[in-house]
């Protein structure tokens, strides 16, 4: 009983504290995204660059599995296709920052952050 208690504790913890990484990594590409999508022609390089490294740890903290962290057992924070999809139009807001796919991608991202936002942590 004791064994199952701490695992629960365990589990809950790291929800909580995935949900906040996600949630903070969500919102610091959302801000890439913007900044890239207003900024001059002749900043868009650092910008780029900037949104591609925010993109990166997104995707890390994407492919972990949120009950347990096990490889396994536990479930995808995204199910794979829904991960593709999603990064395949990161990838077009960040090559050719259009108003379409940058609306799509950060209304994708605003729905993650909203799915985290009752487990965020910050002390987690």
């Amino acid at each position: 009983m004791i064994g199952l208690v701490v695992s629960s504790k365990k589990v809950f913890e790291r929800v909580r504290k995935l949900a906040t990484q996600l949630d903070e990594r969500a919102q610091k590409l959302e801000q890439c995204l913007t900044r890239l999508s207003r900024g001059a022609v002749a900043d868009r390089g650092p910008l780029r660059d900037a949104a591609e490294d925010a993109w990166n740890d997104l995707h890390r903290t994407l492919r972990n599995k949120v009950e347990t962290g096990f490889h396994l057992y536990g479930t995808f924070v995204l199910p794979p296709a829904r991960l593709r999809t999603l990064e395949a139009l990161v990838k077009e807001a960040i090559a050719g920052p259009g108003a379409s796919a940058h609306r799509e991608a950060t209304a994708r991202l605003t729905v993650i952050r909203a799915a985290c936002a009752s487990k965020i942590d910050t002390v987690a």
